[in-house]
């Protein structure tokens, strides 16, 4: 298997991108709308949730759609899959390398992502203002001491 889909499917899954998106935003915006008409929610409740689910469909958004090239396309494929956008239908178009690739990856993310996205690790001061390391930032010239220094006022002005 290759690092890239066949381009037949590459070229498939182009031709019907608008009509993933489409479904997608559909299922997005009726999620939305009954968010806007539960009873039970205070206005500032509807506000918060829309608001957070509207942030949380924008990263979905993002993972299928955003920069769709053949180095990538591997992997919005199986988030399509995966978010239920294909459909039997779709998957009857790819090829069988294709097919083998999204019965071979895991099923769901979801709650690692969850767990990912709510999880608040509580930090000491110092580790906020860990400098970058060089090997990462070549231009990178302020030698510890000063860095320290910078550090220890910043903690000083925003104490916890």
């Amino acid at each position: 298997m290759g690092t890239t889909i066949p381009e037949i499917d590459r070229k498939y899954l182009r031709s019907v991108q608008s009509e993933l998106l489409s479904a997608l935003c559909e299922r997005i915006n009726q999620k939305a709308a009954k968010i806007l008409v539960a009873p039970e929610m205070s206005e500032l409740d509807k506000f918060k949730a829309l608001y957070q689910y509207i942030v949380d469909s924008d990263a979905l958004v993002a993972q299928c759609f955003d920069d769709w090239r053949r180095s990538n396309l591997r992997l919005k494929v199986v988030m399509l899959h995966r978010n239920g956008l294909l459909t039997e239908e779709h998957l009857a178009h790819l090829s069988a390398e294709t097919k083998h690739l999204l019965r071979a990856a895991p099923k769901s993310t979801e709650r690692k992502w969850r767990v990912l996205q709510t999880s608040k690790t509580v930090y000491e001061p110092w580790h906020r203002y860990l400098p970058p390391h060089p090997a990462f930032f070549p231009t990178y010239k302020i030698s510890f001491g000063k860095w320290l220094s910078s550090a220890r006022r910043l903690s000083e002005m925003f104490p916890r």
